[in-house]
């Protein structure tokens, strides 16, 4: 018979049964702090957890090549028998991983997606549910102004010729160059009917053949890839698939395709910088950087998320980014600077600045860098580029700004967020110093600035440093569309939770902005 079963047959003598109920109650105390920090040491972690599906026994690992950061999973897995009220409920995993779902990953996958107020499931005898130019022109218009500026993958001349062959001949997939743009126009089109539910606004449904009715059929759609013969159009579908699956939060089914879009970068040699090559006209070079740093983007984001190794390594690559060319010839004229693509350099840099984070913090302990400096080198760059950006903000505010107030929002919460990268390894893997004091209030400042700017942004103008004269040009709220702003707050109200345990903050403090996290959110 187990011991703690025996014990509690032995009688207590009534003289020692008030200290016995005062110490049972600071031992249910301490186990409940044990578990909480348990629990925050897992979270904090995220570079190599293991976790398990919500639905059966299979076991997912989002790994850090360096053991020591995933032991403290590992063994609270293994003591899962002997304390099932240390593990989280479901409901704290964090939000976006598909393989936690409710339903079960493989079950989720194959749901269907819409609405009957989105799509039209079947189709009229009539012809009332065929589309004009302007219903795609319509029914995409979240997409270009969301999305389009971030990651200019796509030519929109392009797109739009897409859209008049679509109209006039409807769609097809009875060839490849077809079929590819098919799966192009279905994942702009999904993308938008999905953003479309945070604006409120009503807008024609849009015919079932121009969507992805499942996550399956998303990932289906692209199998034609793996056996064509790589090309621009072919690396164009699978990208747009895989923001679709990104905006929908489906970071493991990304992660996926991420592996095959890089393999197709290598092969079409969008690793190193057109303008070095006279093949290439200076369109067709605008348009592969444009592709290959969409791509570096998007590696640098699901790899952070998942906690897994890059798959573009700085090293291999000497693309110039659009604002930066080095290898444009004295006697050449210089390409005229396009302002569109501001945002996606500024998204480019910052990425650059999150893979040496994960190179920093997720490398094998014989593999990792000793050099203490590096993480003040890294934190130096990151004000560097929040300085520049802020500058870029400030100068151009009395101006027609290329970049919208949504994408404003999206450059303050990256910054804080790879703050938060950056320190909470400290958090989770060091004892109490001043190197963990100093890493906790940074953290816990980014926090605080997290929420306030999402929650700012989401009651309206004038709250983010807008000029009263443009406060009638800017709308009264602004949808949080980019994937990564569920993870941003939940960490963040996380943090604050844990702050105030460790009495780092006051709990009115720590409570006023988890209170916020709900908002920031919808």
């Amino acid at each position: 018979m187990p011991t703690e079963n025996s014990s509690n047959k032995r009688r207590s003598r009534p003289d020692d049964s008030e200290a016995t109920s005062d110490s049972t109650e600071a031992e249910l105390r301490a186990g409940k702090r044990r578990a909480f920090l348990q629990t925050m040491g897992h979270q904090l972690r995220e570079f190599g957890s293991e976790r398990n599906s919500s639905r059966d026994d299979r076991r997912s690992f989002a790994a850090s090549a360096n053991g020591r950061y995933y032991v403290p999973s590992l063994s609270g897995a293994l003591a899962a028998e002997r304390a099932q009220s240390q593990i989280p409920p479901e409901s704290d995993v964090v939000p976006g991983e598909e393989d936690q779902s409710p339903t079960g990953a493989t079950k989720s996958a194959s749901e269907y997606l819409w609405r009957s107020s989105e799509v039209l499931t079947i189709p009229a005898s009539n012809g009332s549910h065929a589309f004009s130019f302007d219903d795609l022109l319509d029914w995409t218009r979240y997409y270009f102004d969301n999305w389009h500026p971030a990651y200019p993958f796509l030519h929109a001349p392009t797109i739009l010729s897409y859209f008049e062959d679509a109209a006039r001949n409807g769609v097809s997939d009875s060839d490849n160059t077809r079929a590819y743009q098919l799966i192009i126009i279905r994942s702009i089109l999904s993308i938008s009917v999905a953003d479309r539910r945070q604006t409120g606004t009503a807008m024609r449904p849009v015919p079932a053949s121009l969507v992805f009715h499942s996550f399956n059929d998303a990932i289906s759609s692209i199998q034609r890839v793996l056996t064509d013969e790589t090309s621009i159009p072919s690396l164009q579908a699978v990208v747009s698939v895989q923001l679709f699956l990104l905006s929908m939060l489906r970071y493991n089914a990304a992660s996926r395709l991420e592996g095959l879009a890089v393999r197709m970068v290598f092969q079409l040699g969008l690793h190193r910088c057109p303008v070095q090559f006279s093949a290439f006209s200076r369109k067709e070079a605008e348009l592969r950087k444009r592709l290959f740093w969409t791509i570096y983007c998007i590696d640098r984001y699901i790899c952070l998320r998942l906690g897994i190794p890059l798959a573009i390594r700085d090293d291999d690559v000497n693309v110039c980014r659009p604002s930066s060319e080095r290898h444009v010839e004295s006697d050449d004229d210089p390409p005229d600077r396009d302002d569109r693509l501001d945002l996606l350099d500024f998204l480019a840099r910052h990425a650059e600045l999150r893979g040496s984070t994960m190179e920093l913090r997720n490398k094998s302990a014989s593999h990792a860098g000793t050099e203490p400096d590096q993480a003040v080198i890294i934190g130096a760059e990151l004000t560097k580029w929040w300085n520049e950006v802020d500058e870029y903000l400030e100068s151009t505010k009395y101006q027609s700004l290329p970049i919208s107030r949504f994408h404003q929002v999206t450059l303050i919460v990256l910054r804080h967020e790879s703050v938060i990268a950056l320190n909470r390894f400290i958090i989770a893997t060091s004892k109490k110093s001043a190197a963990y004091n100093a890493a906790l209030q940074n953290c816990i400042g980014a926090s605080r600035s997290v929420i306030n700017t999402m929650y700012k942004a989401l009651k309206g103008a004038g709250t983010l440093g807008v000029s009263p004269e443009a406060l009638q040009e800017i709308p009264e709220n602004t949808p949080l569309l980019w994937p990564s702003f569920t993870w941003a707050v939940w960490m963040s109200a996380f943090i604050m939770i844990y702050a105030a345990n460790e009495d780092q903050v006051p709990r009115e403090v720590a409570i006023r902005h988890v209170l916020k996290f709900p908002l920031s959110c919808s």
